[in-house]
């Protein structure tokens, strides 16, 4: 443990919150990152794959 090798003990306890809120933002972020790539893969499916017919409509 930190305590052993001349950290205080408050300073291991700031260490470890630290570590957790860190943890915390990363998986938010992570959460938040996958999240979009859902919406993204969802709109991708979404879409007409050939947009040759609607140039066609637009063209006449």
């Amino acid at each position: 443990m930190l305590c052993r090798e001349g950290f205080s003990r408050e300073d291991v306890a700031a260490v470890t919150i630290q570590a957790y809120f860190r943890a915390h933002l990363a998986r938010r972020a992570f959460k938040a990152l996958r999240s979009l790539a859902r919406v993204r893969s969802r709109q991708a499916l979404a879409k007409p794959k050939d947009n040759d017919d609607k140039l066609l409509l637009l063209q006449n």
